[in-house]
């Protein structure tokens, strides 16, 4: 009996390691899985709040907004914005690409936040802006056409002196947000299904302006 009770133990052992690190996988697996959700809620968060503020006036800060939005999960720091990111310190000048005050301030990434080449070593996350011409198609009301859309680094303006009935400000009444995060798993199995070991989370938002 003693014999046949250390056969068991041993073979509770050799399973038990075998077994391991299929086990750690799995659950560093689903850790990675909650944190990319998580992040991605806190992304979509961030572009709602710069649209929020956006849509309201044409001298509000949307860069601060969106940066401000995620707290903690996505600190408002240069390194991780990069020149998207905010003022180094309170009397220094704001970075390149910071903020959005004022419709001549050139805010936001100068691409769309889909070119590595504009993003700074080690930064993480990026927002752009651009105006657009809004559609009023059936079934695709308030998309941006295609064809119309401004440049990177723009924002909608009042019409001047005022907008006549159905008129668009000069650089169209749409405002397209973009925020995108470089999501690391921690997983290294997960991090493989990527090139450079990263996921790309993307948010997106199309809104029409209120201030005309």
């Amino acid at each position: 009996m003693r014999a046949r009770h250390r056969r068991s133990r041993g073979q509770a052992v050799v399973e038990m390691a075998l077994c391991a690190p299929l086990i750690f996988m799995v659950l560093l697996g689903t850790v990675d899985l909650a944190r990319g959700y998580y992040l991605s809620n806190q992304i979509t968060g961030a572009a709602r709040a710069g649209m929020r503020i956006g849509i309201t006036a044409d001298t509000t800060d949307i860069g601060d907004a969106i940066r401000s939005e995620p707290n903690s999960a996505v600190p408002n720091t240069i390194a991780v914005w990069g020149n998207t990111g905010p003022p180094s310190c309170g009397t220094c000048s704001a970075q390149t690409y910071a903020n959005c005050s004022g419709t001549s301030s050139a805010c936001g990434d100068p691409k769309g936040c889909v070119d590595s080449s504009t993003w700074t070593t080690g930064q993480t996350a990026c927002f752009a802006i651009r105006s657009c011409t809004l559609t009023n198609t059936a079934g695709a009301h308030f998309q941006c056409q295609a064809g119309n859309m401004g440049a990177w680094q723009t924002r909608p303006v009042p019409c001047t002196p005022s907008c006549t009935a159905g008129q668009q400000g000069p650089k169209g009444d749409g405002l397209d947000i973009v925020v995108v995060y470089k999501f690391q798993p921690a997983s290294l199995r997960i991090a493989t299904l990527t090139a450079g070991g990263t996921f790309t989370l993307r948010a997106e938002l199309i809104g029409l302006e209120l201030y005309y």
